[in-house]
């Protein structure tokens, strides 16, 4: 149908065989999608705890099994987020990040800027204000190590960086 998509490390996408009349997406992991309008078969993608119904945008969803929370941030367009159980829905505009926790089931919405979240597609590994539990967690997943923080981890540290294309060696060298 013309729309397209990026799946990050550690992702999957599946999907039945006939697309066109069923535009439905199984996520497992995380997603930057763009998808093309039609009005008479919108697309949803499902995780284990989200839907999201989508007529035609740009948007992020991540939603992996090893984290509590499920985030979709909107670029552009209009979507539709709710819950598995259909108890909690938000119309999501551009520019805004909804953040599912799974294991209270709430819904929090932030004003954001987009391209945080969707750096990861074009190569670039950014960090805005963010916890060190978060940072570790992230390089993680980009590199496909396990990162151990020893030692306590202070909670008002926070990190702002921008990686492109650099290995593992530089970005623990320059994050140190």
């Amino acid at each position: 149908d013309g729309s397209t998509g990026w799946l990050n490390s550690n992702s999957s996408i599946r999907y039945n065989g006939d697309y066109l009349k069923d535009r439905t997406l199984l996520l497992d992991g995380e997603a930057y999608l763009d998808v093309v309008t039609d009005e008479k078969h919108p697309l949803s993608v499902i995780t284990g705890d989200v839907v999201v119904k989508v007529l035609g945008t740009k948007f992020n969803i991540a939603s992996y099994n090893d984290e509590e929370n499920v985030e979709v941030v909107l670029e552009e367009g209009k979507i539709l987020f709710s819950d598995r159980e259909n108890k909690n829905s938000y119309t999501m505009e551009p520019n805004e990040l909804v953040t599912y926790n799974k294991k209270n089931k709430g819904i929090s919405t932030e004003k954001v800027s987009p391209q945080k979240y969707l750096s990861w597609k074009d190569g670039r590994l950014v960090f805005r204000n963010d916890p060190l539990d978060i940072v570790a967690r992230r390089i993680g997943r980009w590199y496909n190590v396990d990162v151990e923080i020893i030692g306590e981890v202070r909670t008002d540290l926070r990190l702002r960086a921008t990686f492109l294309d650099e290995n593992l060696e530089e970005v623990m060298r320059l994050l140190k």
